[in-house]
């Protein structure tokens, strides 16, 4: 009896806790994520389109004060959900229902920087969406405002972007990494909240990273090397070498922009300063 009296605790505590574990396990199967970020997908230069290709993808994105008031990113997006009737074996007169499609809402990114940064950017930001995706479907949230012009206005004002040269405040030649933590929120056709993963996406931001300096487009002047305007031909056609390619995107990711294209695109004339070559000491 006392084998028993003591057995018979310790079998219900194992029996408790044996329960709890599988109701945690079950619960952990069924809180499945409802839709995922998958990738950023570029844009191509040429033709500010998507690149529509499952093996390209980027892995962190770029920015250039003097030439961008914001930047943009292509999300992929899936929805996990499964299609109710396939799954269910349904007869195909209910295949009109669709309950798991997911009807976007809202995109919250959160900031954080890798490096010093003097000023404070905003640490989280709610971007309204709108657009559904079909269970077990995917589809591109295209030009998506990672950072908006406020975020970015932010950084362009830290001290460390500017300093002051014999009593003249000038652009810094400089990059910050922030790091945007994104998750996309909606509902399913039947009410159901449905979120996604967080995904890290990091951008440079940077001053003047993206021009570069063509030797045939540099003179000297007083000591100084300098890029002059684009001169017009005959027709008053003022081209540069990056004419052929997608304007808005000039100054981000890959994209590098020839100093007198530069002097077209500056946000403002300080920012206009750094499409010059570096001053000589």
């Amino acid at each position: 009896m006392k084998l028993q009296y003591t057995y018979g605790p310790l079998r219900l505590c194992f029996l408790i806790v044996l329960s709890l574990a599988m109701s945690a396990l079950m619960g952990c199967q069924d809180r499945e994520v409802s839709m995922s970020i998958v990738s950023v997908k570029p844009f191509d230069i040429e033709t500010c389109d998507v690149i529509d290709d499952d093996n390209v993808f980027q892995v962190s994105g770029v920015v250039d004060l003097a030439m961008r008031q914001t930047y943009r990113a292509n999300l992929l997006l899936e929805n996990n959900l499964v299609d109710v009737p396939n799954a269910k074996g349904l007869r195909p007169a209910d295949t009109r229902l669709s309950l798991n499609a997911i009807a976007l809402n809202s995109a919250v990114i959160e900031y954080s920087t890798l490096d010093q940064l003097s000023t404070g950017i905003p640490s989280r930001r709610i971007v309204p969406l709108s657009g559904t995706i079909p269970e077990e479907s995917a589809l591109t949230l295209a030009n998506f405002e990672l950072f908006s012009q406020d975020v970015l206005q932010q950084v362009r004002n830290a001290e460390e972007f500017f300093s002051v040269n014999n009593g003249e405040v000038v652009p810094s030649r400089t990059a910050v990494t922030i790091l945007a933590r994104v998750r996309i929120k909606g509902r399913t056709l039947d009410g159901r909240d449905a979120e996604s993963n967080e995904f890290l996406f990091p951008v440079e931001v940077c001053n003047g990273c993206r021009v570069i300096y063509p030797s045939e487009m540099i003179v000297q002047r007083g000591g100084q090397l300098a890029c002059p305007p684009p001169m017009s031909n005959a027709d008053g056609d003022n081209s540069t070498s990056n004419s052929e390619l997608c304007e808005a995107l000039l100054g981000s990711d890959e994209s590098f922009v020839d100093c007198q294209t530069c002097q077209g695109l500056a946000v403002d004339s300080f920012a206009r300063q750094l499409c010059q070559p570096p001053r000589i000491p």
